[in-house]
């Protein structure tokens, strides 16, 4: 009997091998993204801070470093824009996928599928590449909203680098994967931080003679995420100035709504303000949005 037991244990073990760690996918990933990416750039990327450890509803910015083994055959640095000034020649690739989404996918795919665009426009790459270090640097935080606390890791997929004479299109140039994963760790949102931080951007908005909203502020919103910073960038989204980056402050409030049903409500709220003048752009996304 024993040996017949021996036996079907070895079997067992021979027809099921031992599942493999979920990082494993990971890591593999990483290495076809890598060896499909061009041999003669090369991206290093670490957490521009220096720091590891973050709250939910923290700035995280990727710190990028560029080199090239030819001079003058590459620039890097190109950005093709969103509507929400986010570049689509970006990709973040992380190990725990269902705790770090896009907050914006839902408004930009049904967006999109209405007017055949989510773009803005193109800019020009401004990083001659050579084999001394050129730098960059993304906010992590407008791409991927991190909802659960943890160790998190994530490489990089940017097509941000072209030739010289290149035209900055939507598909960007050749894919170029980060050599190197970070890792950091998230903390459960720091509630009293958050809360102070956003009454601290709403006296900005409303203090006088110089009220200040700006797009970054806005963003802070966005990452900050909580009920409180949403229902600050709805009504802030109402204080628009003349200046010219007025427009770029609407579009970077509007974040706060990443929801079809947050957009119409703060669409609504800003159409009935009496005050202001109706904007005929705000008139036609809500037109689309509800169809």
């Amino acid at each position: 009997m024993p040996r017949r037991l021996a036996i079907l244990f070895g079997l067992l073990l021979f027809v099921s091998p031992p599942a493999k760690p979920a990082n494993d996918s990971f890591e593999a990933r990483h290495e076809q993204a890598l060896a499909a990416s061009s041999s003669d750039v090369h991206l290093k990327i670490s957490l521009d801070s220096g720091q590891t450890t973050f709250h939910i509803g923290d700035t995280v910015r990727l710190k990028y470093e560029f080199t090239a083994d030819s001079p003058g055959k590459y620039v890097a640095g190109a950005r093709y824009l969103d509507c929400s000034e986010r570049s689509v020649l970006e990709s973040f690739v992380t190990d725990r996928p269902a705790d770090a989404g896009d907050p914006l996918r839902e408004f930009w795919e049904f967006h999109s599928a209405l007017t055949g665009s989510q773009l803005s426009a193109p800019r020009n790459p401004t990083l001659k590449l050579t084999s001394s270090p050129q730098y960059d640097s993304f906010e992590l935080t407008h791409y991927l909203r991190f909802t659960k606390p943890g160790r998190y890791r994530v490489y990089v997929i940017t097509r941000s680098v072209l030739a010289p004479a290149a035209p900055v299109k939507e598909q960007g140039g050749p894919p170029i994967t980060s050599e190197n994963i970070v890792t950091f760790q998230m903390l459960t949102q720091d509630p009293g931080a958050a809360a102070r931080e956003v009454d601290e951007i709403g006296a900005r908005a409303h203090q006088p003679p110089s009220p200040r909203f700006t797009p970054v502020e806005a963003f802070r919103l966005f990452e900050t995420a909580t009920p409180q910073a949403r229902k600050a960038a709805a009504s802030l989204y109402t204080r628009r100035s003349n200046y010219g980056g007025s427009d770029d402050i609407a579009l970077a409030t509007v974040l706060a709504a990443p929801t079809r049903a947050e957009a119409i409500d703060l669409l609504n709220v800003r159409l009935r303000d009496t005050t202001f003048v109706a904007d005929e752009n705000l008139i036609l996304e809500l037109a689309l949005l509800q169809i």
